[in-house]
């Protein structure tokens, strides 16, 4: 798929032709905007200037100035499109280097294609044309905010900046109780939450970086930490006092909705949305409305819960219009309560989720469900990250190709690629960025994305610099050794859990040392690919070094709990306490405290666990698991 002439490039572009001849950069070589373009145009030309540094040592100048093209310079240009705003032309020749984007949206992407080119080149650039423009309008990524890791101001920044460089548009962040409200601070008290002045900052960031920072908030379920305040849990569905219960992860994930007869539930989403919402500049919200799985189960059994949901989210919707913003909800619900779908406004947009990987999962009749309905509606894969200590990309990437292909076929306006932290967010952010950039190619070029080892092999270039090639191989083969999603992040006693792995035949012994084999192998493999990366990426190479240490860990309690190794239990609490400390490390490199705790107390509880399984009596001077003796 690719040639010494054709360089790796995500997304794929939709058009590349060779050319002959080679545009040589050097010290005469100038960038130069041609008259009439924006500032944000300049913020591009800054953006080509800084990657030419990073990539050559080339400190090149930059100009405004009218030009025929055919100056030694790299020419940036508007020439409008009336079929596609968002697309761009590329043309590199002996004599200049001319980028058009259609708009400045457009331009932008050239650059950063450009800048691909130049990554694997240096400064002698193949002479070829590119001509290329997205499938879908909407290219989204969402990210969680608020399961446990709340990221610094520099982290989501730098979010920002991954999702422009593979044309990534729309950005939501997905908040419960991670922001500080002035009016109700006991929401997310000791959580770190984040701030009106951060987001305002980063909603500007965004907007010269052409991202719609979309405010998302949970304004029906998942109403966890809302509903366990004392001012708020009266609100719940179900009647409990739900601030003296211990905490649990379950809980947190499946139960906690609004009560919809209470019309104090109403007031709480219009007070929360009344300093969320203006820090924002875009005209989309939201109201997320989805797992409302306590509705009629509590204080309003006598109710349909279809009827309770649809009164509550109609009043939601009004609430966004008379901010003069457009509500979009996550559809699973009106999917299941099927006769809704002709009832819902016109003007929301349906947010169609699934993580299915293999069809009928994800349904296609979903899609066109919602279609035949007159809904506008966005399709919404993962990044199958979630309970894990590494990507599942196998899964991610059928879920994300047939979703996106769905979303073509029937219309949608939008791709939109979630993140999840479901149980703690263990699950650091280098472990996202295969997905994400899985999801900004399809939903960019859905049936020219290449697949399997072609993508690999294109990721490890493009966004590693990674010349052997090799990084995406070893990332997806690392996901296929995480052992079991909950292993060290449940607190269900030992002899569930043994029962757990019992049961699942895909986790036998010979198993789980095959996956501890490949966890170490790729953990060296790694470490030396480590010391060639470029400084940028090192903290992600030292997430992906942690994430294959805390699998092998897992796997050795795995075959612990079946009963292998007994004698290297010692040994195996210890790692399980270095590996915490080390994480914790790596966490507040990119977020804030805010929930680390409950990780500590899961990992530091394992291994308690681990030392009770055995009496001190049962020795060995054999080698252990860990390789020490014992």
């Amino acid at each position: 798929m690719f040639s010494d002439c054709i360089p790796c490039l995500l997304p794929q572009p939709k058009s590349i032709r060779p050319l002959d001849g080679v545009f040589e950069i050097d010290v005469h070589t100038s960038i130069s905007l041609e008259a009439g373009t924006s500032y944000a145009d300049v913020i591009t030309a800054n953006r080509l200037k800084c990657g030419l540094l990073e990539a050559t040592g080339y400190d090149l100048p930059v100009t405004r100035a009218e030009h025929d093209c055919r100056a030694h310079d790299f020419i940036l240009r508007i020439v409008p499109d009336g079929m596609n705003a968002e697309s761009y032309r590329i043309h590199i020749a002996g004599d200049c280097v001319c980028v058009e984007g259609a708009s400045s949206a457009g331009l932008r992407y050239g650059v950063e294609t450009l800048l691909q080119i130049v990554n694997q080149f240096g400064i002698d650039l193949s002479a070829m044309e590119i001509e290329d423009a997205p499938d879908f309008a909407v290219r989204g990524f969402y990210h969680d905010v608020t399961r446990g890791q709340v990221p610094t101001l520099s982290t989501l920044k730098h979010i920002a900046d991954s999702c422009v460089a593979y044309k990534i548009n729309h950005l939501q962040l997905y908040i419960e109780h991670s922001f500080l409200f002035q009016s109700m601070r006991e929401i997310g008290a000791g959580m770190d939450p984040l701030t009106a002045v951060e987001i305002l900052e980063l909603d500007r960031y965004c907007r010269e970086r052409h991202i719609d920072l979309v405010p998302s908030i949970s304004t029906f379920g998942h109403m966890y930490e809302v509903l366990r305040t004392r001012s708020f849990q009266h609100l719940n569905e179900l009647p409990i006092e739900a601030g003296n219960l211990p905490y649990n992860w379950y809980d947190r994930h499946l139960h906690y909705t609004l009560d919809v007869n209470d019309p104090e539930s109403i007031k709480l989403v219009e007070r929360m949305f009344d300093e969320f919402l203006p820090l924002f500049s875009s005209d989309f919200v939201n109201i997320c409305c989805d797992e409302t799985f306590d509705l009629g189960k509590g204080k309003n059994s006598n109710a349909r819960p279809k009827d309770l949901y649809i009164k509550h989210l109609t009043a939601v919707v009004d609430l966004v219009r008379a901010r003069g913003k457009r509500a979009m909800f996550w559809g699973d619900m009106v999917l299941e309560y099927g006769e809704l779908l002709a009832t819902l406004p016109k003007d929301i947009v349906v947010l169609n989720w699934h993580y299915g990987t293999v069809p009928p999962t994800p349904p296609e009749a979903n899609a066109a469900r919602f279609e035949a309905a007159g809904l506008t509606q966005y399709v919404c894969p993962g990044v199958h990250v979630w309970e894990s200590f590494a990507a599942k990309i196998q899964d991610a990437e059928s879920n994300i190709g047939h979703m996106a292909m769905y979303g073509k076929k029937y219309h949608a306006s939008g791709l939109l690629n979630t993140n999840w932290g479901d149980h703690g967010h263990m699950n650091l952010l280098s472990a996202s960025m295969h997905g994400l950039i899985m999801g900004a190619s399809y939903s960019w070029n859905v049936e020219g994305t290449p697949v399997q080892s072609d993508f690999d092999t294109a990721f490890s270039t493009v966004a590693y610099g990674d010349s052997s090639r090799r990084l995406g191989d070893l990332l997806r083969r690392l996901g296929d050794a995480d052992p079991y999603r909950y292993l060290t992040m449940d607190d269900k006693p030992v002899d569930e859990l043994r029962k757990d792995l019992q049961s699942s035949p895909d986790l036998d012994v010979e198993t789980l040392r095959q996956h501890l084999d490949t966890a170490s192998e790729i953990s060296r493999e790694l470490a030396h690919l480590r010391v060639s990366a470029r400084a940028g990426v090192r903290m992600d190479y030292d997430e992906f070094i942690w994430s294959a240490s805390m699998i092998c860990a897992a796997n050795r309690y795995a075959l612990l709990l079946l009963g292998e190794g007994i004698q290297a239990r010692e040994a195996l609490a210890c790692e399980f306490e270095r590996l915490y400390d080390e994480y914790a490390g790596l966490w507040r490199r990119r977020s804030k405290e805010s929930e680390l705790f409950r990780i500590r107390e899961a990992m530091l509880r394992t291994a308690l666990r681990i030392r009770d399984l055995c009496t001190p009596s049962c020795k060995s001077t054999s080698t252990d698991l860990l390789g020490c003796q014992k």
